[in-house]
């Protein structure tokens, strides 16, 4: 814990599928608090339901029970367009796929998230992020590039560019190192760490690499539905 207002907060989160034949536990009370400026790895096997528990976070999905706090805003009390707003301006989201459009140029890529705001301006002040971004992340002189003519990694950088334009509270990110060669993932878990300590970006990531992991503040392995310090899950 850093102190100071939640960013994201889950309370007693359970989560339940209807299967076949049965109704399936995936998350069984789950309680974690993520400070602005944390930093938290979640790790586990297939299937454990790490995703599921990110999706929450980012209000992609909703508990079968239990509160989700988002600077100290329950999400059950956001409509439609309010969780669409949250997930638009305030999280950030990263997959192992990095889903980059490929008839767009990797500026116009970028700022796509930016265009789906009502704010005046709101696209003008993306574009600033955008060049901010993008040089942070080394890609500065690939901005009419498509994502064909760029290397995995370097379309894993765009992503993170993306995924910050909108100026968000966390970055949310699932398995981003997963496709990526050893080189290329060690540079962007730098990258990670520095927009964690540098601008105090809060990160949940969910990963199978333990290298990664342990490059963040603490790390949990989710196991049977609950979240058990890693060290006490061996």
């Amino acid at each position: 814990m850093l102190g100071g207002m939640a960013v994201i907060e889950l309370i007693g989160v359970t989560k339940q599928y209807a299967g076949a034949e049965e109704v399936v536990p995936v998350l069984q009370g789950v309680d974690i608090r993520i400070d602005a400026g944390d930093s938290v790895a979640v790790v586990g096997r297939s299937g454990s339901g790490k995703s599921t528990l990110l999706q929450l976070m980012g209000a992609l999905d909703t508990p079968t029970s239990g509160r989700i706090l988002f600077a100290d805003q329950d999400l059950s009390e956001l409509d439609d367009n309010g969780l669409a707003d949250l997930r638009n301006r305030q999280a950030g989201f990263m997959f192992q796929a990095h889903y980059l459009l490929p008839h767009l140029t990797l500026w116009e890529n970028v700022l796509v998230p930016a265009l789906a705001s009502p704010v005046p301006g709101a696209v003008a002040a993306a574009g600033v992020r955008a060049r901010k971004y993008l040089e942070r992340v080394g890609l500065s002189n690939r901005l009419n590039h498509r994502p064909a003519q760029l290397s995995g990694g370097e379309r894993q950088r765009a992503a993170l560019a993306r995924a910050l334009v909108n100026g968000p509270r966390i970055l949310l990110a699932d398995e981003p190192t997963g496709a990526l060669d050893a080189a290329a993932a060690q540079n962007l878990a730098g990258l990670l760490q520095e927009l964690n300590r540098e601008e105090g970006l809060a990160i949940v990531l969910v990963t199978h690499a333990m290298e990664l992991a342990a490059k963040m503040r603490r790390v949990y392995c989710l196991r049977d539905g609950r979240l058990r310090d890693a060290q006490l899950a061996v």
